[in-house]
Order: structure tokens, then C-alpha cells, then sequence
């Protein structure tokens, strides 16, 4: 933990890449130990810029409330 890497990326529906230094602040690659939706690691951005930032915050909120939705209306749909 504690490695510095560069992460570039690409937000859905947009044009331009998102460059920005981040730090691994947890990590599990533990296979036998865990599920597989429990392997990965937390990153912590430490070089970006506030409109970055900004536009990585509206797309995460925005893929919350579409997954809260979708669970809602399945939930919602095996009710009797």
C-alpha cells in the first residue's frame, strides 16, 4: 500500500481523458480468502483538478442513483 501511480481514464460520454496522480490506501488480492467482488484495491486521488474532480463526482453520483433505481424497480416488481 501507499504506491503512487498515474491514472488516466475516460468518463462515459466524454470526449477527453482524465489524467491525475492517485495512492493505493487499500488493497486486497486475496483470492482464496475472499469473493471475487470483494478483490481490489481503494485509490485516493492527490493531484487532480478541481473540474476534475467536479465531473468524476456528478458521473459517480449519477451511476448511484441509476443503480439505486434499477434495485428499487426489481424490488419493487417481486412484490405481490
Amino acid at each position: 500500500m501507499g504506491e503512487r501511480l498515474v491514472l488516466r481514464f475516460q468518463l462515459p460520454g466524454e470526449a477527453g481523458w482524465i489524467t491525475l496522480i492517485g495512492r493505493v490506501v487499500w488493497r486486497n488480492a486475496d483470492p482464496p480468502k475472499s469473493r471475487p467482488e470483494e478483490l481490489g484495491m481503494g485509490l485516493q486521488f492527490e493531484e487532480v483538478a478541481a473540474a476534475r474532480l467536479e465531473a468524476i463526482e456528478q458521473r459517480l453520483t449519477q451511476a448511484i442513483v441509476v443503480e439505486i433505481r434499477e434495485t428499487v424497480e426489481k424490488e419493487g416488481s417481486r412484490s405481490p
